[in-house]
């Protein structure tokens, strides 16, 4: 009988409820067509305005007849002021044309005077080049002249008693003469007749000199070239080196990172969660092992550089001594090759150890987010136990009233439905807006921990 009356009951606040929400849905229509008529009566204020607007306009329409008239006056004017210009420019029209001849024959004259002007210029320079010509045929003809004198010079010789030998050669000299160019000058024939024998043996010599001279400088150039290409190997390993530090760098600054976010993500978890698991332990001393790999690394890339800088390949300050005293040691360019060779292994080796140290954190951060959601999914399972006595209290609270039969708790009971219903509205937006930040989140460790914080603000707790 008791539970008859409760149903009873609850169909009757049901009932209410519900006339209640028609009651509010009639309000809202009300209160929407009272905005419509509010805009109807805004237009049509605003249809008075223009409609005085516009009888202001037609009393204002016979001063713009006015000017209307006085413009079209000005436009007749305007339009006799035309005529008698296009009457001017006819008479204009009949000079130009005799312009137009007194151009072309301006343009004929001056292409005459050009072709001229051309001619003149081909006529200066056939002359300039008969000069030249003439120039040439008097140099030849006073060095022929000298060259008859020899010549004769050198007959009064032969016939006063002159060697041989000395003969010989003059004579070839002379037949060398003979044979070459009439263009040559005057100068270096002269020279050449006046050299001896040991003149020429001299000469020979100095030639011979520069020349060993010479090939001295291209031997050393050739050394130095093969000095400045393992200096160059040098630099290129200085580079790969600083090159791997600054990577090092980088990636040890990102492990730092890590290392933090998980501080602080481990902040609000419990020891024991963190203990459970031996896979976790595990990752973690793989990672201190690998931290020491690499810093066993980082020591045999001290000790080569340490041995490079030994067997004397220094910095470019040094190349020109290098170059000079150092050519000996061109062997250890080999040397240079295995520690290059070696320097690359160890700098491949360190990637892999950090890219398996990268893969070790992922999975630490996705065992970290595993247990939260696990720590989660507990929590809310005791938040939906604590919701439902709380609806068992409050169920009982309002069987109460109901058999105290008093309509004032009902109406207070109607009104607080209404407010936690407006309440879990607001909350289910904020949770909406909160969820999709969280998935615009990109970082695992940081998305882990802004969930953590939302389902925290949820539950209302302070601590794990």
């Amino acid at each position: 009988m008791l539970l008859e009356q409760q149903t009873l009951t609850i169909e009757d606040l049901t009932r209410r409820g519900q006339e209640l929400k028609r009651q509010v849905e009639e309000s809202a229509q009300l209160k929407d067509q009272l905005d419509e008529y509010r805009h109807i009566a805004e237009k049509l204020q605003k249809a008075e305005n223009v409609i005085e607007k516009f009888k202001k306009k037609m009393e204002d329409s016979a001063d713009l007849k006015r000017q209307v008239k006085g413009l079209e006056d000005q436009n007749h004017s305007l339009m006799e002021r035309n005529q008698q210009i296009e009457n001017e420019y006819r008479k204009v029209l009949a000079f130009k044309t005799l312009m137009d001849s007194y151009k072309d024959q301006v343009a004929m004259l001056e292409t005459k005077n050009n072709e001229l002007i051309r001619e003149k210029n081909k006529r200066e320079y056939d002359l300039q080049q008969m000069t030249k010509k003439i120039d040439m045929m008097e140099m030849d003809r006073a060095r022929d002249s000298d060259r008859i004198l020899t010549l004769e010079d050198h007959l009064q010789e032969a016939q006063l008693g002159v060697s041989r030998s000395t003969l010989q050669t003059e004579s070839m000299d002379v037949d060398e003469e003979e044979d070459e160019d009439h263009n040559l000058d005057g100068s270096l024939e002269e020279s050449l007749k006046e050299t001896n024998v040991t003149e020429l043996k001299r000469s020979k010599r100095r030639l011979e000199r520069e020349l060993r001279t010479l090939q001295e400088k291209s031997d050393i150039g050739s050394k130095s070239d093969k000095a400045m290409v393992l200096q160059h190997l040098l630099e290129d390993a200085n580079r790969l080196k600083a090159q791997f530090e600054r990577n090092y760098l980088e990636v040890s600054q990102e492990r730092d990172i890590l290392q933090s976010d998980m501080a602080r993500v481990r902040e609000g978890i419990s020891d024991a969660l963190l203990d459970d698991s031996d896979y976790t332990m595990s990752l973690r001393l793989h990672i201190i092992d690998l931290e020491k790999e690499s810093k066993q690394l980082r020591a045999d890339v001290s000790r080569l550089e340490d041995r490079v800088n030994d067997n004397g390949y220094h910095a470019p300050a040094h190349r020109p001594s290098f170059a000079l005293a150092g050519i000996d040691q061109l062997e250890g360019g080999a040397d240079i090759d295995a520690f290059k060779a070696q320097y690359k292994e160890m700098t491949t080796k360190q990637a892999l150890l950090e890219e398996q140290t990268k893969k070790q954190l992922q999975d630490i951060n996705k065992l970290l987010f595993e247990k939260d959601t696990l720590q989660r999914q507990h929590m809310d399972q005791k938040d939906q136990l604590l919701e439902k006595e709380r609806l068992y209290s409050e169920m009982k609270a309002s069987l109460a009233v109901f058999e105290a039969k008093d309509d004032e708790p009902v109406k207070k009971m109607v009104a607080q439905l209404q407010q936690q219903l407006v309440q879990k509205q607001e909350q289910f937006s904020e949770t909406q807006a909160k969820l999709k930040r969280a998935r615009e989140v990109r970082h695992p460790v940081v998305k882990a921990c802004l969930i953590f914080f939302f389902y925290r603000s949820l539950s209302g707790k302070t601590k794990w």
